[in-house]
């Protein structure tokens, strides 16, 4: 985006009292500038104040009948705040994760170059650090990957950096479209394809590997759907669970899946080889 100090206008809803139909209508509204989910809330933003497009979002949810909480976000300077808060990642001597103005370190397999701005991906969060271990442990040389929810696509450029023949980023957010190009581009990247699409959606197939470090509900409510996205004997590796909620991912998965887990600070890695 061309203006880093803005006010926005954040719109926020409960995901629990909407259906996925209803959500998914709503992240398709035109002129919203980005979209946050967790499993409290779903965030709208809307760049600027009163804006007739603001307007005629919150008419369209009082016809839904959907309750809102509306902030303004006063300015900041993002990328400084970026930059004073930012430091670099070492995933033991495999993985280097550092923004453009950090020194490359010698003594490290593979170093990813990021600029994340408002999408999530990092290397500083559990669930992102474990996804990232993980993949180095799999060959993933000529296989075919897709990263669902790809945020800030830090996950779609490793996995080209460890071989992977082509890559397909998806998430709903345009901010984290707009940011895995960008990161791509920052890494040389070559096989990666982003493309802007919603998981209850999503119906491409034919991957060896899918990568969801993504929230409980939306894993929860398309956890077949996803493991259906693969080919036989196909890689899944989740994120973005606790700990604590593995029990119930198992469940609606069933035994026809071989499961490993891991844990770190509370949170789980999932990795699921399909039969």
């Amino acid at each position: 985006m061309d203006d880093n100090i803005s006010r926005f206008t954040q719109i926020s809803i409960d995901p629990n009292k909407n259906t996925a139909t209803e959500l998914e209508s709503l992240t398709l509204f035109k002129g919203i500038y980005g979209v946050e989910e967790n499993d409290l809330l779903v965030h709208f933003y809307f760049k600027g104040v009163e804006s007739n497009t603001i307007k005629n979002f919150r008419e369209l949810l009082a016809d839904k009948s959907i309750p809102f909480v509306e902030e303004i976000i006063e300015p900041t300077n993002w990328n400084k705040v970026w930059e004073n808060s930012f430091s670099p990642i070492m995933i033991g001597k495999k993985w280097l994760i550092r923004a453009e103005f950090h020194p490359s370190r010698p003594g490290f397999k593979n170093e990813i170059i990021i600029s994340p701005k408002m999408a999530f991906g990092t290397g500083h969060h559990a669930t992102t650090f474990m996804v990232l271990e993980q993949m180095e442990e799999l060959d993933l040389n000529g296989k075919k990957v897709l990263d669902l929810g790809c945020g800030s696509g830090i996950l779609a450029v490793a996995a080209e950096k460890l071989g992977a023949s082509s890559i397909l980023a998806v998430d709903y957010d345009p901010l984290s479209v707009e940011n895995t190009i960008e990161n791509s581009q920052l890494n040389n990247c070559q096989k990666i394809k982003v493309e802007q699409a919603n998981v209850y959606s999503f119906d491409t197939g034919g991957f060896d590997v899918v990568l969801a470090n993504i929230n409980k509900k939306v894993l929860t409510d398309n956890i077949l759907k996803i493991k259906g996205l693969l080919n036989p004997s196909g890689i899944l590796i989740i994120s973005g669970i606790l700990s604590g909620d593995e029990g119930e991912i198992k469940k609606i998965l069933g035994e026809k899946s071989t499961i490993k887990s891991y844990a770190k600070d509370n949170w789980s890695c999932m990795i699921l080889r399909i039969y």
